[in-house]
């Protein structure tokens, strides 16, 4: 049975990051919260484009776990309100702002249970791929991929 905590200091850990997803070639600081538990920063950690929790192993079979995940990012940013969100998979947007779950299953998510809010004008101006202009994304991109 997993245990059911979060560390009481998070410990940095290596990261690198995505070359898919929402968050591809943003870069990520990564913190260990807790075992298979990780918190993810991406873009200016101070004021962050995305911010992500990850459940790893048994952990992203969890319904408890991803609850409390829920909660935790809801304590993180207090302005927006999860309580519709699939915790099998979906996204939310509002005022450019969107709310994803990725289960394991989803390639973009490494094998991990996830859940994020990003700001996309932020995910935008974060994007590092050298040589290339990045492409613009906007909460009208997000709602056609979801109705197609």
């Amino acid at each position: 049975m997993p245990a059911l905590f979060y560390a009481d200091t998070p410990r940095p850990v290596p990261a690198s990051a995505p070359e898919s997803g929402p968050t591809a070639h943003v870069p990520c600081v990564s913190f260990q919260i807790g075992p298979d538990r990780e918190l993810n920063f991406y873009g200016d950690p101070r004021h962050p484009a995305c911010i992500e929790i990850a459940l790893h192993g048994a952990l992203a079979r969890s319904e408890p776990e991803m609850r409390r995940s829920v909660d935790l990012l809801h304590r993180l940013v207090a302005k927006v309100e999860f309580g519709t969100i699939r915790l099998g998979g979906g996204k939310l947007l509002r005022n450019g702002l969107m709310a994803e779950v990725r289960p394991p299953s989803d390639p973009d998510a490494r094998g991990a249970w996830r859940i994020s809010l990003s700001d996309l004008a932020r995910l935008h101006e974060a994007r590092r791929i050298p040589g290339e202009e990045p492409a613009r994304e906007t909460s009208e991109s997000y709602k056609k991929s979801e109705a197609g």
